[in-house]
């Protein structure tokens, strides 16, 4: 699969809650790879909006803590 364009999200909480400040409904496009920064503490909400707006929850995805530093951890999804 090619994925032609990438859109970056942030991941940022209005006063650091845990629901992201906004999803679009383009942001599940499956043809575009998706960054979301800074979207640890938001991921619980974040996933399922993605996927109510369409997006297939087998979609292969990384998070990030800590990038670039000796503290990085990396977790990946289960393929199905």
């Amino acid at each position: 699969q090619c994925f032609c364009s990438v859109r970056f999200l942030t991941g940022h909480s209005r006063n650091g809650g845990t629901d992201p400040l906004y999803v679009a409904g383009n942001a599940a496009d499956p043809d575009t790879t998706l960054v979301v920064y800074m979207g640890l503490s938001t991921l619980p909400s974040l996933a399922p909006k993605l996927m109510k707006h369409g997006l297939p929850p087998d979609t292969p995805a990384v998070a990030v803590e800590r990038g670039t530093t000796p503290q990085q951890r990396m977790v990946l999804t289960h393929m199905p």
